[in-house]
């Protein structure tokens, strides 16, 4: 499918040589697929074209990101928000390239500008709430998470890091409801079914329910035991500091061979959504204001 559009792309291009969005467009294309330099060439392109072009500086902005280059991509989106001042994607990215050199403070206004130009920009929403997060505002990271599952009740990770979230405040009931949730969308989501069971079901003591998500998690490939023995210390550790008895069946579960000597507590950082970092390149927001 990516190839045919650059095949039509080609052809549009080579009928037109002086076609900006179609410059625009195959770049976004061959960001798809990882092809970074030929898509920075076509952004150069666009530009040199039409300097005034903000779809093109924001596109070339979210090459940058995919290098990893986030300070020349956030030169970029300066320009194309120069250039188009109503211009919610290129808040977005800027945001997201803010959010990876962890610069939460300016990452935040420019989701809140993304958020005030498209009012529905659930993803705007949920990465507010990651960013709020980031700098410990814990009540302001769950409006922004539930912000984003109003406008889209189907965003599993935002179900995910408000869960979390709960967690962090002693919500567990709150939280379980959340990681019901993302297992409702995403039955294949091995972290959420150890975190369901290690974070509720074991404290609230209901074995057979903590079981059967061990096993599921398990069963999808995850290393619960090299898991607890990180985020508690192990078994023992666990108990002690929950005041529990674990039953001797999920103990035998949660024991690990493997010697872990730096416990960490569970954060969102270890569980959530890993492909939060990239921006949304032109051909991937057809569906927002530019």
């Amino acid at each position: 499918m990516i190839d045919r559009a650059i095949d039509d792309l080609n052809m549009a291009i080579r009928l037109k040589d002086d076609y900006v969005q179609a410059y625009i467009n195959r770049a976004g294309t061959y960001l798809n697929k990882g092809k970074y330099n030929l898509a920075i060439k076509d952004c150069d392109v666009a530009i040199r074209l039409d300097k005034e072009c903000a779809e093109a500086y924001n596109q070339r902005g979210s090459v940058y990101v995919g290098r990893k280059e986030y300070n020349r991509a956030i030169d970029d989106y300066d320009v194309a928000i120069q250039l188009k001042k109503n211009y919610p994607i290129a808040y977005y990215n800027r945001g997201i390239a803010y959010t990876n050199i962890g610069n939460f403070e300016d990452a935040i206004k420019d989701f809140k500008r993304a958020t005030q130009f498209k009012t529905d920009y659930a993803e705007a929403y949920y990465n507010l709430g990651k960013a709020h997060f980031e700098v410990r505002e814990v009540d302001l990271a769950i409006q922004g998470y539930t912000k984003a599952i109003e406008l889209d009740n189907d965003l599993a990770k935002a179900y995910k890091n408000r869960g979390i979230i709960f967690l962090h405040i002693g919500e567990a009931e709150l939280a379980g409801a959340d990681f019901n949730k993302v297992i409702q969308l995403l039955p294949n989501d091995a972290s959420t079914y150890y975190i369901r069971a290690t974070q509720v079901w074991l404290h609230q003591r209901e074995w057979e329910k903590a079981k059967a998500d061990l096993t599921v998690s398990k069963s999808l490939g995850l290393e619960i035991s090299t898991l607890f023995s990180r985020d508690f210390g192990g078994v023992n550790n666990f108990e002690r500091m929950m005041n529990i008895r674990l039953r001797a069946d999920i103990a035998a579960m949660l024991t690990s061979r493997k010697h872990c000597t730096k416990i960490k507590i569970l954060s969102l950082a270890d569980y959530q959504n890993v492909t939060d970092s990239q921006s949304t390149s032109i051909r991937d927001s057809d569906n927002t204001v530019r």
